[in-house]
């Protein structure tokens, strides 16, 4: 009867051990598993990183050569207003001084405490490339008269720039020169910038003039590589809607209000656009929409088409 007992305890000891090993193994296989998951997920990130930044880098930094400014340097110049800076960098135009890198300082220092605002914590050796920076930082402020003087000058420093002429139009089309902002987007464009916004800018100041068929090829190409600008479809589909291209203009609408749920427009002309396509029910589902999110225009139309 011992016998019995010692064999029939042996055969639970070997099993529990055997169910250790087991579980540790398995264990070992799920975390191994996992950190590929881990690395492929990476690895994907990191080229799509990459591959975004030389296709749509729609950023307002300026890459440089010389490295990152240090937190001293910034501590010492941080309160010095934008009025202050200007004064400063057209001082040293004037005057041709050796003050380059204590601009650079000012003009990082103005940023430090703006998280929201771009960063132009490195610093360039290059004046034209200083003179363009500032006239970015005015263009930030509103100043758009001021800063197209510096974009100017950053131009005249170095013709063969594209980077001047794309913000100097967004500057002009802010205070309505729009056919000279199309020049610049079109120079920009020539020198080979590789901001693919320039497009969409370019296309939307075509609107403006009344280019509906130049708008509309920008606006292709634009979308073609960047897909997650809710108002460039949107402006498609306007204009889509105006060919009588009802079909093709939903289609726009409808990634338009994917990309912006409460795109209240969008809900209002995808209404309209269903509605000359026959499509009742979706038409004063959209102008429903559109209304309750605070389009005025579709309660008449809601009125006509729905008899609401």
């Amino acid at each position: 009867m011992e016998i019995y007992v010692i064999i029939a305890a042996s055969s639970v000891i070997l099993l529990i051990t055997w169910l250790i090993i087991k579980t540790n193994f398995a264990s070992k296989e799920r975390i191994k598993y996992r950190d590929r998951v881990v690395l492929n997920e990476s690895l994907e990130e990191e080229e799509s990183i990459k591959n975004e930044s030389v296709i749509a880098n729609q950023t307002i930094s300026h890459q440089s050569t010389q490295g990152i400014l240090t937190h001293s340097k910034i501590s010492l110049t941080k309160n010095k207003p934008l009025e202050k800076i200007v004064d400063d960098m057209t001082f040293l135009d004037k005057n041709e001084q050796d003050g380059q890198s204590t601009y650079s300082a000012d003009l990082d220092a103005y940023y430090h405490n703006k998280p929201d605002a771009v960063d132009f914590a490195q610093n360039s050796s290059d004046k034209g490339s200083k003179t363009y920076e500032l006239g970015v930082l005015l263009l930030k402020e509103k100043k758009y008269k001021d800063s197209i003087k510096y974009f100017d000058k950053a131009i005249e420093i170095n013709p063969a720039d594209g980077i001047p002429f794309y913000y100097r139009g967004i500057a002009k089309s802010n205070i309505n020169l729009t056919d000279e902002a199309i020049e610049d987007y079109t120079d920009a464009m020539l020198r080979k910038l590789n901001i693919v916004d320039v497009f969409y800018q370019r296309g939307i100041s075509k609107i403006k003039v009344g280019d509906k068929k130049g708008a509309l090829n920008d606006l292709i190409r634009y979308i073609s590589i960047e897909k997650s600008n809710a108002e460039a479809f949107y402006y498609k589909g306007l204009l889509e809607f105006e060919k009588e291209e009802y079909s093709t203009a939903i289609e726009d609408f409808d990634r338009a209000i994917i990309l912006n749920p409460n795109h209240e427009s969008a809900y209002f002309k995808r209404g309209m656009a269903k509605h000359y396509t026959g499509n009742k029910e979706g038409c004063c589902k959209d102008l429903k929409s559109a209304y309750n999110k605070g389009n005025l225009e579709a309660f008449h139309y809601m009125k006509q088409f729905c008899g609401e």
